[in-house]
């Protein structure tokens, strides 16, 4: 299934500073654009059995598992996604999101759960670009026993 993301230029509205990891900077600087979309984040840098999910977030039923990926270059759009996030890469996420959905349990309302994949190019010199693949992956719904990949 091909993917057409949504490209934007931005600058960050921060400073990268020396103490400050970029891949952290961008996964908060990422979650700040999701909760200005009116998603809600439920949990960030969730770790659990091999797994590490950089935020979920949460809006209408809807839970996005967001994969958030600092590159100083744009790959190639082609075959972006499979180079990214390849098959193991997404079973992980997947696990992830199923222990992260039980230990919710009846907590949590939802009806769908998706991956969603954010490529953010940090090159030397702006333009900073923005790539959002919105629901690259559906990762099940309406109940906490997810598929297993």
């Amino acid at each position: 299934m091909a993917h057409a993301p949504f490209i934007a230029k931005a600058l960050l509205p921060f400073e990268i500073s020396p103490r400050c990891k970029i891949g952290s900077c961008v996964e908060h600087w990422v979650a700040a654009r999701y909760q200005s979309q009116g998603w809600e984040i439920l949990a960030q840098n969730y770790r659990r059995r091999g797994t590490e999910l950089d935020f979920i977030a949460w809006k209408h039923g809807t839970v996005a598992v967001v994969e958030v990926k600092a590159r100083r270059n744009l790959p190639p759009l082609s075959g972006i996604i499979e180079t990214l996030l390849p098959r193991k890469k997404q079973a992980a996420l997947q696990r992830g999101v199923l222990l992260f959905l039980q230990e919710q349990g009846e907590k949590l309302s939802w009806r769908q759960a998706r991956l969603d994949l954010v490529v953010v190019a940090l090159p030397l010199t702006p333009p900073i670009r923005v790539l959002f693949f919105p629901d690259v992956k559906e990762m099940g719904g309406g109940s906490p026993s997810l598929k297993e990949t």
